[in-house]
C-alpha cells in the first residue's frame, strides 16, 4: 500500500533496537552459508550473546497515546492558542511514534525463512522447483497451472483451487533406484448446499480443505493405499486388510493390488 511505502521510506531506526536488526541480518547469513540444518541450529544461539528478536516499542506506544491525549484539548476550546498548540505537539508525538515503530514483519520473515531453510536441508527438499523427471523449467505460477491440468485431483475446488507450496526431492526404493517425487500443499474451496422439501435453497455454506500428498514418478503401480477412515479406494487398490496400529490408537485399513501382496509388505 502506498502509505506503507512512504512509512518505510522515512522510517527511523532506534539505536535500542539496533541488536535486534543485528540478529535478523545474522540469522538471514546463516540460513544463507549453512550446508546442512544441524549447521542452522547450532548457529542460532551463538555463545555469550545477545539473540533477542523482540523490539522495543515502549517509547513509540507511549508518545501515540500522549499524542492522542493532546490532540484531544483541540474539541474542548478549539479557538484557543493553548489548544491549537497542544493539537500541534499531539500530532508531532502520532507522528514520531508512527516513523519509530517496529513491526514484526521482518522477525516473523526471517522466522519462516529459516523454518522453510531447516526443513528443505533436512529432507533434501527443493521448494519450487519442478522434479527432474516432468522437465519442465518454468516459473512457479506456469507450473501450478500446469499441474491443475496434469493432475485432475486439484479440481475438487467450486469457488477455488490453490496449490499453495511445492517441492521436489528424491527417494530411493529398497533396490537403489532413484524416484523423482513432488510433495505437495493444496487447499480448496467447495459448498454445501442444504435445500427445503421443495427443492428450495435454504443455506449455501462455503467449506475449505486442505490435502497433503507427494506424487512418486518413474514407479510400477504395486504401493499400499493406507487410510484410518472409512473409505474404499479404486483400482487398482481392490485387496483389503486391516490392522489396529498401537502407536496411533487406532484401526488402520491397508488396500493393495492383490492379497500375497499385502502378506509380504
Amino acid at each position: 500500500m502506498p502509505i506503507d511505502s512512504v512509512r518505510h521510506s522515512i522510517h527511523i531506526r532506534r539505536k535500542k533496537n539496533a541488536v535486534v536488526f543485528n540478529n535478523i541480518d545474522r540469522l538471514k547469513e546463516l540460513g544463507r552459508q549453512a550446508r546442512s540444518h544441524q549447521d542452522i541450529l547450532d548457529g542460532l544461539h551463538p555463545w555469550n550473546a545477545n539473540h533477542t528478536l523482540k523490539f522495543d516499542n515502549k517509547l513509540p506506544l507511549l508518545l501515540g497515546i500522549l499524542g492522542a491525549i493532546l490532540s484531544l484539548a483541540i474539541f474542548i476550546s478549539p479557538s484557543n492558542i493553548w489548544a491549537q498548540l497542544c493539537l500541534f505537539a499531539g500530532c508531532s508525538a502520532i507522528f514520531w511514534s508512527y516513523i519509530t515503530y517496529e513491526d514484526n514483519e521482518e522477525i516473523q520473515s526471517v522466522t519462516s525463512y529459516l523454518e522453510k531453510t531447516i526443513i528443505a536441508k533436512k529432507y533434501q527438499l527443493e521448494f519450487n522447483r519442478p522434479p527432474p523427471y516432468l522437465g519442465h523449467t518454468i516459473n512457479a505460477h506456469l507450473f501450478t497451472v500446469y499441474l491443475k491440468n496434469l493432475f485432475p485431483i486439484f479440481n475438487r475446488g467450486y469457488h477455488s483451487n490453490n496449490i499453495d507450496s511445492y517441492a521436489s526431492t528424491t527417494w530411493i526404493d529398497h533396490q537403489g533406484i532413484e524416484h523423482s517425487v513432488l510433495i505437495f500443499s493444496y487447499s480448496y474451496v467447495t459448498e454445501a448446499i442444504e435445500k427445503q422439501q421443495h427443492g428450495v435453497t435454504l443455506k449455501t455454506t462455503e467449506i475449505e480443505k486442505r490435502l497433503w500428498g507427494a506424487f512418486i514418478f518413474n514407479i510400477d503401480i504395486q504401493g499400499l493405499a493406507v487410510t484410518s477412515i472409512s473409505k474404499k479406494f479404486n483400482y487398482p487398490y481392490l485387496h483389503e486388510w486391516q490392522s489396529n496400529y498401537i502407536a496411533a490408537n487406532r484401526k488402520i485399513d491397508f488396500f493393495g493390488t492383490s492379497d500375497m501382496h499385502l502378506e509380504k509388505h
